[in-house]
């Protein structure tokens, strides 16, 4: 990276302000823009370490202009806590299991769930099913997460199934990614990967985050919620479709 000419930092530092509008506007879908970005100058492994801090640094911009209230953490925290145990218990999983075949199943999954969606036969979980569905429902993005680190499309549609307002959503998914982002950055840093070059580089990479996602944000207040759920719906389907092919 530290090769890179500056037309190639000019379309990374474009990737990061366009990665960090889809995170403010529909609450996930960045690492979809942005990693194949990087993916172009560095090799895999280092382009997902890089692209974890400027996440988390989109994290409090999301969570201060949308607000987040004690019934957010109340309803959602049955998830988030079965999301941190089934991360680690993924990683274990990482080394019985491919990974590449983890991310094909739950792409295909993805798929159908959209076209399930647009036929509407979408599967729905009954506001009286939510408090038992919502912790195996973590478990299990947490296993997918520590396993392939593909857990996006899951969360996302488990998410979409519960019918949530967009503010809703798109909170809910930011205390995802908070769980999951902390949970990367110690794990990378365990393994070695945050080099002074690479921390650097990640460093850098949370401002143009942070004007991408504060300019999403306020896209996404204006977005009438017809047109979120198709923005949702269209994001889980490209996730899946990259998983799939990939």
């Amino acid at each position: 990276m530290a090769e890179a000419s500056l037309a190639q930092l000019a379309v990374v530092a474009l990737a990061l302000v366009a990665a960090g509008f889809v995170r403010g506007a529909i609450g996930f879908g960045s690492n979809l823009v942005l990693i194949p970005v990087l993916v172009w100058l560095i090799e895999p492994r280092l382009a997902v370490a890089i692209a974890v801090l400027p996440s988390l640094a989109a994290t409090p911009v999301i969570l201060y202009r949308l607000g987040l209230a004690r019934q957010d953490v109340g309803r959602f925290w049955p998830l988030l806590l079965t999301l941190g145990v089934g991360t680690v218990g993924g990683a274990y999983l990482l080394v019985a299991l491919s990974a590449a075949a983890i991310a094909r199943i739950v792409g295909a999954l993805a798929i159908v769930f959209v076209a399930l969606s647009v036929l509407k036969l979408q599967p729905t979980v009954p506001p009286d099913r939510e408090r038992y569905a919502t912790p195996v429902a973590g478990l299990v993005c947490g296993l997918i997460a520590g396993a392939s680190n593909v857990h996006g499309p899951a969360v996302a549609t488990y998410l979409h199934s519960l019918r949530l307002d967009k503010r809703a959503f798109v909170v809910a998914f930011t205390l995802v990614f908070l769980v999951t982002g902390l949970t990367q950055l110690a794990s990378y840093a365990a393994l070695g990967l945050y080099t002074p070059p690479v921390l650097l580089a990640s460093l850098l990479a949370c401002l143009p985050s942070v004007v991408g996602t504060r300019l999403g944000v306020q896209a996404q207040q204006h977005l009438r919620g017809q047109w979120f759920n198709r923005l949702v719906l269209a994001v889980i389907f490209l996730s899946g479709l990259r998983l799939v092919l990939r």
